[in-house]
C-alpha cells in the first residue's frame, strides 16, 4: 500500500537549484524520493524508483537533456513536468501535454502542478 505521501524524483543540474527544489517539494508535503543532477542517474531512478511525480530540468548542462528521463517516466505513466530557463520547441514538440515551468521557480507554479496527494502542514 502506497503512503498518504507523494514520492517526487527532482533531475536538475545546478545544486543550489536543486536543493531549493527539494526544499518546495517537502514544503508542500510531499516526499524527495530520489534527486539526480546528471542524465545517467536521472534515467536509472525514472527506470527503477518507485515514484509518482518527478521535476525535471531539461538542459542538465553538457549537451544533454532530460529527454530519455521524460520517455522512460512516459513509459510507466509516471505524471511530470519540466522546470526550464529555456523553454525550446524541442521539449514542446517532444511532449506537448506536459507542462513547463520557467525558472526561476515559483512555489506557487509548483503547487499548481502537483499532484493533491500531500501532508497538511
Amino acid at each position: 500500500m502506497k503512503s498518504d505521501v507523494l514520492p517526487v524524483l527532482i533531475v536538475e543540474d545546478e545544486g543550489i537549484v536543486e536543493m531549493m527544489m527539494e526544499e518546495m517539494v517537502r514544503y508542500l508535503g510531499c516526499k524527495v524520493l530520489a534527486s539526480s543532477r546528471t542524465l545517467d542517474r536521472g534515467i536509472a531512478f525514472a527506470e527503477s524508483e518507485d515514484v509518482d511525480f518527478a521535476l525535471l530540468d531539461y538542459d542538465l548542462g553538457d549537451g544533454t537533456d532530460a529527454l530519455p528521463i521524460a520517455e522512460a517516466l512516459a513509459e510507466r505513466d509516471i505524471p511530470f513536468v519540466f522546470v526550464t530557463a529555456h523553454p525550446s520547441a524541442v521539449l514542446q514538440q517532444a511532449f506537448p501535454d506536459v507542462p513547463v515551468l520557467i525558472k526561476p521557480l515559483q512555489l506557487g507554479q509548483l503547487e499548481r502542478v502537483m499532484p493533491l496527494r500531500r501532508t497538511v502542514h
